[in-house]
């Protein structure tokens, strides 16, 4: 279990995967929350005394199953982890991934997601004409993009909530915490393991938090 200590004090770049261990990967799910259980019950106290609340999921219980357990860990794991790994294959499927949320997007009027995704269709494009330079960068400042993606990750998980305005804004780096190291544990199982792995992680991890919500 100190092997991922070790990687998260100094993030490293590697192509080399190893052969998954199930013990491990499920010892990694229990150190996750083991780790997160008093975090998540002192936000749990804070969130409630400001009124922060979760936004309720209005799905059926198939749908919502769907999107929780396969389409969000593949999708997530696609546009934050897929290029800690940096190859042609993996960029291009990136790029299709951003494309395709543009397209869908647009379809559903949703202007300020349509700029995000194009946009990162847009750097795609950049980076596969530029792909040995591309992966120079993520060699030369991998520690400091894995960390920004991670935390960036979980950032994101603040728009889940109701209730965050006004200087409440100064409490959302710890009201997401449980997401930011959330991110920290899918990358390493990302670059340990593998791509599969990752989403196979972030799902049993979205099922523990759908079965108790």
């Amino acid at each position: 279990m100190n092997d991922i200590i070790i990687f998260l004090k100094k993030p490293h770049y590697k192509e080399s995967l190893i052969e998954i261990n199930w013990k491990h990967f499920f010892l990694l799910i229990l150190k996750y929350y083991l780790m997160m259980l008093p975090v998540t019950i002192v936000v749990a106290i804070i969130a409630k005394h400001y009124n922060i609340v979760h936004k309720p999921s209005l799905l059926p219980l198939y749908k919502k199953m769907l999107l929780t357990l396969i389409l969000t860990p593949i999708l997530e794991e696609l546009l934050f982890r897929l290029l800690l790994i940096f190859n042609r294959r993996n960029l291009i499927v990136f790029g299709l991934t951003c494309f395709t949320l543009s397209i869908y997007y647009l379809l559903i009027n949703s202007n300020i997601k349509l700029l995000i995704f194009a946009f990162s269709t847009l750097l795609f494009a950049i980076a596969f004409f530029n792909q040995g330079n591309c992966k120079l960068f993520l060699r030369n400042y991998f520690r400091l993009i894995f960390y920004a993606t991670s935390i960036l990750f979980g950032l994101l998980h603040v728009f889940n909530y109701t209730g965050v305005s006004g200087y409440l804004i100064l409490f959302v780096p710890f009201l997401v915490f449980p997401q930011i190291l959330m991110g920290f544990f899918f990358g390493y199982v990302r670059v340990t393991y593998g791509f599969i792995y990752a989403i196979l992680f972030h799902s049993f991890l979205n099922l523990v938090a759908l079965i108790f919500s």
